[in-house]
């Protein structure tokens, strides 16, 4: 389902462009330079509960977190989804639905 309007590339250009301003203390590397780190930065993620944000050619393509972050993100998206499917159902009821049935036979199939 559809959490957000913007695609993924507008989603990480925007979020490139406000980063620095919203987090200054967010770690940002180079993939080439990460590839070098990377046990480094996954202590400095559990350690220091810091996150790190992985560019190629300047734009952000992934970040390392923790992973109490990561089940928030989780369980969050999960409330997302539930709330799209209730609003979804609510729709349907509202508006009626058809049956596979009748769909196929609509169609030909």
């Amino acid at each position: 389902m559809a959490r957000n309007t913007l695609t993924k590339d507008q989603t990480t250009e925007a979020s490139a462009a406000d980063r620095k301003q919203r987090w200054p203390s967010l770690r940002t590397l180079a993939v080439t330079k990460a590839r070098t780190m990377l046990a480094d930065l996954i202590n400095v993620v559990i350690y220091r509960g810091e996150r790190v944000v992985v560019e190629r050619r300047g734009k952000a393509v992934a970040a390392l977190v923790s992973v109490e972050d990561l089940d928030f993100l989780e369980k969050l998206e999960d409330r997302l989804d539930l709330e799209a499917a209730r609003t979804a159902l609510a729709e349907a009821e509202k508006k009626g639905t058809t049956s596979w049935n009748k769909l196929k036979a609509d169609l030909g199939l």
